[in-house]
């Protein structure tokens, strides 16, 4: 029997919009694939008030998600 990856939840807010990041746990040694959502819509683009907010949101998560899921994180902005 194959167990299903875990699968990991982070929301936080932005401006007026909430990002969820959802993580499935992969195997040890494999990439892992995060997506982002936004409610209610999508941003087109970011106040820089607003890519503070992102980035200190999206860093805690993915800190909290790596320690649950004992794996180290690399986060690279293009």
């Amino acid at each position: 029997m194959r167990a299903e990856p875990q699968l990991v939840v982070r929301s936080w807010p932005v401006g007026g919009r909430t990002c969820t990041l959802t993580v499935r746990g992969a195997k040890p040694c494999t990439a892992m694939q995060a997506t982002a959502e936004w409610s209610p819509d999508a941003p087109t683009g970011f106040t820089p008030a607003e890519w503070t907010e992102y980035r200190a949101g999206r860093h805690r998560a993915f800190a909290e998600i790596a320690a649950e899921l004992g794996v180290t994180v690399a986060v690279v902005e293009v």
